[in-house]
């Protein structure tokens, strides 16, 4: 059934995309073109592809804003790209021992294989907190093909969710097995662990949440810092040439000539000194006292005003009219 459902689809991208579908509840063509970095158009031409193969159908899926989002995920037929454990014989041979022993035989056997695959996961289990145990046990489960990650939030604590169950089908037939199973989990982690299930068309999403009020205190590993590599190394000094000192050369300055009339030795003065000799010196210039002028009142009267000869001119025609 494999290798048929495979010549439907020969390109990579293509099993790229269904990979990237069973991880999640459907994405859209945008959201799978920037996770896989490839081309809006490309995405949309596989999708299309997948859909007419009755791999993938499409849902409407509400936004907060705008119209609903066209979203991709996968079909039942899918199913047939993963391991599954719950095949038509393993299913005929539980309903026999029923059959045989009783309805409760089946449920204990399943019980046995639940314990010896928890004591399995024990002994290849690494790290002493509950976040290096968690994935520690997430690649162990990815790797058998459960499709599993690890997600954890402040409000509630780990979560180890799973896309693929391998016991599906089984889990069908026979209910406690999620029950067996959510039951392993706990002894694997040493933690109560809650089993929820979810399924929308071909898909399923399986979470096994471990609360934080549980977790012991010194459980929770704490985030680790790695050491960032600088992007580039600081520019050297430039190398600086060697160069021989300068030879010094000692110049003995001349010694100075003092003639005779030099020899004589000018004793300080005192200031007092200086004063009466520069006073003694400079003869005092005679004070000149210039005379100043009284002021006398002027007692000359002052000559009646004498009109320009117009004005004469003018006065005279005026009385001739007038007389």
């Amino acid at each position: 059934m494999f290798l048929k459902v495979a010549r439907a689809i020969a390109r990579p991208q293509t099993f790229a995309v269904l990979d990237l579908l069973k991880r999640s509840t459907g994405l859209s063509v945008n959201e799978i073109a920037k996770a896989l970095k490839l081309s809006y158009m490309g995405v949309k031409q596989y999708c299309t592809e997948l859909e007419k193969k009755g791999l993938v159908d499409t849902w409407r899926r509400p936004t907060t804003m705008g119209r609903p989002e066209k979203s991709y995920r996968l079909t039942a037929k899918a199913a047939s790209f993963y391991p599954e454990v719950g095949n038509e014989m393993t299913l005929d041979l539980l309903k026999s021992i029923a059959q045989l022993y009783g309805e409760t035989a089946p449920d204990k056997l399943l019980f046995n294989y639940f314990n010896k695959k928890a004591e399995g996961y024990l002994k290849k289990l690494k790290g002493a907190t509950i976040t290096e145990k968690a994935v520690s046990f997430v690649k162990l489960r990815d790797a058998e093909g459960c499709c599993a990650q690890i997600e954890y939030d402040e409000a509630n604590g780990y979560r180890v969710v799973e896309y693929h169950s391998p016991l599906k089908e089984i889990a069908d037939q026979f209910p406690n097995v999620s029950r067996m199973e959510e039951m392993m989990f706990s002894k694997v982690l040493g933690l109560p662990v809650t089993r929820s299930e979810d399924r929308v068309s071909g898909l399923m999403k399986i979470s096994f949440r471990i609360p934080l009020q549980v977790i012991p205190q010194g459980l929770v590993a704490t985030p680790t810092v790695r050491a960032v590599k600088p992007a580039s190394a600081p520019a050297k000094a430039p190398r600086l040439k060697k160069t021989l000192p300068a030879p010094v050369v000692e110049v003995t300055p001349p010694e100075p000539v003092i003639s005779a009339e030099m020899e004589t030795v000018v004793e300080p003065m005192e200031p007092t000194e200086v004063t009466e000799q520069i006073t003694a010196t400079v003869p005092a210039e005679p004070i000149v006292e210039e005379a100043v002028p009284e002021m006398t009142e002027n007692t000359t009267p002052m000559p009646a005003p004498v009109a320009p000869p117009a004005t004469r001119e003018i006065q005279e025609d005026f009385f001739l009219l007038v007389g």
